[in-house]
């Protein structure tokens, strides 16, 4: 409704009849409209906030994949290493027990030796021990043979002398 007149001033009969009939059915709807635009206002924050939240989400779900590739990355390296560590620590195993294996079969080789040098040592001794035995006999057959004839000497040098005088 118009509420002007034809100069552009206020006319306060069709001021009042605006007021009177129009103005309550448009001041309701411009508050309804006012609620409308407060709920659409409140929803296109709430889409902002919910914008910025993603963003934000998107943002820390990236840097914790990030941060996982390179826990993940640092674990494998890691485990590569243990892994490699195990296998040099089993081959220095392997090689120390073949070193044990081979120490104690040079030893068993040597005791082996020791027990046969010894054997060939004692049939010797018991050989020696029977040539000295053979010799001390032989010694006192030759002390017998020399005392004896040291007596046959002397029983021919008294009958020399006896002859002799």
């Amino acid at each position: 409704m118009d509420v002007f007149d034809a100069s552009g001033g206020i006319d306060s009969a069709k001021l009042i009849e605006y007021i009177t009939t129009q103005f309550p059915g448009e001041l309701k709807t411009l508050i309804q409209t006012k609620d409308e635009l407060a709920k659409r206002q409140g929803a296109l924050s709430a889409v902002a906030e919910a914008n910025a939240d993603r963003a934000a989400a998107k943002e820390e779900r990236e840097k914790a994949a990030a941060d996982a590739k390179t826990l993940a990355d640092d674990t494998k390296a890691k485990n590569a290493t243990a892994k490699q560590k195990l296998a040099d620590l089993e081959a220095r195993i392997a090689a120390f027990e073949a070193q044990v294996a081979a120490k104690d079969a040079e030893l068993t080789q040597r005791e082996q030796t020791l027990d046969n040098d010894e054997a060939v040592m004692a049939g010797q001794a018991q050989n020696l021990n029977r040539q000295e035995q053979a010799l001390a006999a032989r010694e006192a057959k030759l002390a017998a043979d020399e005392a004896s004839l040291q007596a046959r000497v002397k029983a021919f040098q008294d009958k020399v002398a006896a002859l002799s005088a």
